[in-house]
Order: structure tokens, then sequence, then C-alpha cells
């Protein structure tokens, strides 16, 4: 039985772009009947993935059907059309089709078929030479799948690392300088840190509640948990 099937990146679920796209499409959607979350974004751009690989032009989305994805996840309609209108804004959706989509799908796999057929007639014409040549092909495709042509290489990168980087896309300009005065007033535990980073995300102005943390300022429990200072 033949089953097709479409790439994926590492953090592809937790891609830190997911947290911008959901609190500018919670912006969007005007009725705020829903809370958008990233893990919404999440499901949605899997969605998309799915429609675009099935699509007779692969990486096409324009058949993605809101209306009976909203009844399968659960998603009011409004949340899902803002999600996508969202990746539109910021050139995820080009055009009706994913950007990224040929760049992140190697036509090695998808010809997968026709190279395995080629495979087996060269073993007919020459059984010694092939398997020589088995040994070689496999140590190149161990190779390619450790960082295919095209797909993105996910590099192991430390927590304060990551965590600057998430700052300087949730804070924008100057949000590394703001992330290293957040490290300092939390005695550079860069876990709670991130903690209250992620927590500002989901405000109105994260910079003026990463602000308040870094001032030692700030009410109630939730502005407390952000600082680590209770549960």
């Amino acid at each position: 039985m033949s089953v097709d099937w479409f790439r994926s990146w590492h953090g592809a679920p937790t891609d830190p772009k997911w947290l911008l796209i959901a609190r500018n499409a919670m912006k969007r959607n005007e009725t705020h009947e829903t809370q958008i979350t990233p893990g919404m974004v999440s499901a949605v751009v899997w969605a998309l993935f799915d429609c675009a690989s099935q699509a007779e032009q692969r990486g096409n989305v324009e058949g993605f059907d809101i209306e009976t994805y909203s009844m399968f996840s659960g998603f009011s309609e409004a949340a899902v059309s803002a999600i996508v209108e969202e990746l539109k804004q910021k050139s995820i959706i080009v055009s009706g089709c994913l950007s990224a989509w040929e760049k992140r799908q190697p036509k090695r796999e998808d010809n997968s078929t026709e190279r395995v057929r080629a495979h087996r007639n060269a073993m007919k014409r020459n059984v010694t030479q092939c398997n020589a040549r088995e040994d070689k092909e496999e140590n190149r495709e161990e190779k390619k799948d450790a960082a295919p042509k095209g797909a993105q290489v996910v590099e192991l990168v430390n927590p304060e690392k990551a965590f600057f980087d998430q700052a300087a896309q949730i804070l924008g300009g100057s949000g590394r300088s703001l992330a290293g005065q957040l490290l300092k007033a939390k005695d550079r535990n860069v876990a709670l840190a991130h903690s209250a980073l992620l927590t500002a995300s989901t405000k109105s102005d994260p910079r003026e509640y990463i602000g308040a943390i870094i001032r030692g300022r700030g009410g109630g429990v939730e502005d407390l948990r952000a600082r680590g200072e209770a549960w």
C-alpha cells in the first residue's frame, strides 16, 4: 500500500513564530469569542501542510476548507480565519501557497519509487558492483538525512540563546537588551526569565510587562509567578 506524506522540521510544533501569529490573530479576531493560543496556530498550520501536500499543485492551500476544519478541530471559524489571515500577513502564505514549501519538501523523497526501481534494475545488471554501490549509497543517504538539501538544519542551542532569540521576536527593538535586564532580575535563572517572557507574549503590551518585572514591581499572583516568587 502506497502512503503519501510530507516532511516537517524539528521544532515545528513549538516554532516561536506561532507566539506572534497567535497574538496578532487575537487582535484581528474582533469577536474575541475565543482565546487564540500558539497551540491553535500550530494545529492550523499542520492542517495547512496536509492540505498543501494533497493539492494538485503541491504547496497550494487555496482549497483549505475553514468551515470543515473548524467543525473537526472545535476552533471557531473566526479564530481559524484570523490565523490564516495573519499567516498571509507574515508571508507564510503567499499567492495561495505556502511560501517555503519547495524548500522544506525535497524532491528526493517524492521520487522514492523511481529511485527504488532504478536501484533494482542496477542490481540485475551487476550484482557485485551493486553491493559495493549500496554501501556507498547508504552512507550518502545517512548524510543527506542528517541535513537534506533544502531543509532547515536544526542546531542544538543552549537555553539562554533560545531565550534571547525569542525575546528579540516578542519584544522587538532592544528586545535583547530587555532580555538581559530580565535575566539579571531573575538572578540569571534562565528558566524563570523564559517563563516570564512567554507570559509577556500573551499581554497587550509585552514590553511594559517585562519592564514592570525589571523595575521590581507588578501586582497580583500572576506577576509574582512571572518573577518566580509564587507557583
